[in-house]
């Protein structure tokens, strides 16, 4: 048995959950050890928390379902970060916080799990707390994928425009950006690489601004709501896209 299931783990296809707060898991409402961020009870506190899991917690339960294929079955989450509720694989590389450079910057880091697979979801943060537009936040984008492919070049990367956020934390530039990444996965793809433009504002419903039962307040991570319905969509891209 022990042979038969070390076999199965080293045919797994090997996800890399990567971003930023979102990913993380960020305003999930869970409170536990490191803090928590309750959405329903003011003030504010610390927003992440060692058993924030957000949408990986509910991608990895629909992986693990009796409903999903065999091949989902064999699936391993990976990365450096390690947090989340019991019953997940916790690995993923979601930095809170962070712009894209930043998440460039330490690519070695994480690009060392040798992903199959990316799930992408950045450039929040670039907006908010960077103030870039969205066309500079695509430019950004395009420079980061270009590293990525280099280094990863059998990596596919299911590259999501991003979720709603409060106009106060670049919200307004969300659209500008979301419309360019369509174009830039496009490029990629022309190039022979291995990506899946995966419409997370319009699929998820949360977008273009997060409304009060998608998301906490300052309207910037979701609530439990609103990350079962981004894991349902990443389900779904992983399964028509045939990256499982």
């Amino acid at each position: 048995m022990l042979t038969a299931f070390l076999a199965a783990i080293a045919g797994a296809t090997k996800i890399l959950p990567l971003g930023d707060s979102i990913t993380f898991g960020c305003g999930d409402s869970c409170v536990g050890a490191g803090g928590g961020w309750n959405c329903d009870l003011p003030p504010f506190t610390t927003p992440c928390s060692l058993c924030s899991g957000g949408w990986r917690q509910y991608l990895w339960r629909d992986l693990q379902s009796g409903n999903s294929t065999a091949a989902d079955a064999t699936v391993q989450f990976v990365g450096t970060q390690l947090n989340g509720p019991d019953g997940i694989d916790k690995h993923h590389e979601g930095h809170p916080g962070w712009q894209i450079p930043q998440i460039g910057e330490i690519q070695a880091q994480w690009a060392a799990t040798q992903p199959d697979v990316i799930l992408l979801h950045l450039g929040t943060n670039d907006m908010g707390v960077g103030l870039q537009t969205g066309e500079a936040t695509a430019t950004r984008m395009r420079s980061f994928l270009n590293h990525t492919f280099r280094a990863l070049p059998k990596t596919r990367i299911m590259l999501a425009s991003v979720i709603g956020a409060g106009a106060d934390y670049g919200g307004l530039a969300h659209a500008a950006y979301n419309a360019a990444l369509p174009g830039i996965a496009a490029d990629f793809a022309a190039a022979n690489c291995a990506i899946t433009f995966v419409d997370m504002a319009r699929l998820s419903g949360i977008g273009p601004f997060c409304d009060d039962a998608n998301c906490c307040p300052l309207l910037i991570h979701p609530t439990l709501v609103g990350y079962e319905k981004m894991a349902s969509v990443w389900h779904n891209a992983l399964k028509t896209s045939g990256a499982l």
